[in-house]
């Protein structure tokens, strides 16, 4: 005799592990959008995976959705340090504390991005190029790219 587990998909299943894992996956898509990676760097791809969540050292959120299916996933399934997660961002798995906390020079990027995009976006005709490239150059100074700011100064301008 042999049993078969079918999803609410229609997909079949000799394992009703592996069955129940698809249809989480189904219910919770914005699982498969968020990034995770080991300590070498390199990403995993199944975030309720046991592996996954033993290794996992970094985890990266895009939406609030994400956000959500995390936190009900790590309900659901007792990944608790998944909870640590409280807000879209890069997050770091600290082995001292045990737990995750935002990636505080990842924010510190973001908040410079953002700030740098809102000047750029009143550059909007030719006239405004070299306030422009100064805008940028004020950008890699801040994230501390002394060199390269440099190097583009001494590059030949239309405009000068």
């Amino acid at each position: 005799m042999r049993t078969v587990y079918i999803a609410d998909d229609g997909k079949q299943f000799e394992d009703e592990y592996e069955c129940e894992h698809h249809e989480f996956e189904l219910k919770y898509p914005h699982l498969q959008t968020i990034e995770a990676y080991n300590k070498d760097g390199e990403k995993m791809t199944d975030l309720l995976d046991e592996d996954t969540y033993n290794n996992c050292e970094k985890i990266i959120l895009h939406s609030e959705e994400e956000l959500s299916d995390l936190q009900y996933a790590a309900d659901c399934l007792g990944f608790y340090s998944y909870n640590d997660i409280t807000e879209i961002g890069e997050w770091i798995f600290d082995y001292e504390t045990g737990y995750f906390s935002k990636n505080k020079k990842s924010t510190f990027v973001q908040e410079l991005s953002d700030k740098y995009v809102e000047i750029l976006k009143e550059c909007r005709s030719i006239k405004y190029q070299e306030h422009a490239d100064n805008t940028l150059l004020k950008l890699l100074s801040d994230l501390g790219y002394a060199d390269v700011v440099k190097a583009y100064r001494e590059v030949p301008k239309w405009y000068s």
